[in-house]
């Protein structure tokens, strides 16, 4: 049986300045990460209140939005029933009033 002479090499045991050292190194390096962990919860909730701020007027301008429709839809509505648009719809809406008026008058003879 051959048996080969090697002489374990343990690691010698650190010092306690070592030691410190090191622990000093990792509380050092957990104090930057905890750091950077709050400026990214705080930049986190800034921008879900942002989020949240424009949920809620997209939700405000959709409902504007549908009562816009309803009341559109209403006055269409009456005007499909009535035959046409109000005389005076059609005025505001005239590129020329007074060829408007006019026409008017003369239906009106």
């Amino acid at each position: 049986m051959a048996l080969t002479s090697q002489a374990a090499h343990a690691d010698p045991k650190p010092t306690k300045s070592e030691v410190k050292a090191k622990v000093d190194k990792l509380y050092h390096e957990a104090e930057e990460a905890t750091e950077k962990y709050n400026g990214a919860k705080e930049q986190q909730d800034k921008l879900k209140k942002q989020a949240d701020a424009l949920q809620d007027k997209v939700a405000r301008g959709q409902d504007e939005l549908n009562t816009l429709r309803g009341e559109l839809g209403s006055l269409a509505t009456a005007q499909y029933r009535s035959g046409g648009l109000d005389p005076s719809v059609q005025l505001l809406l005239s590129s020329d009033p007074d060829s408007f008026l006019d026409q008017a008058s003369a239906l009106d003879q």
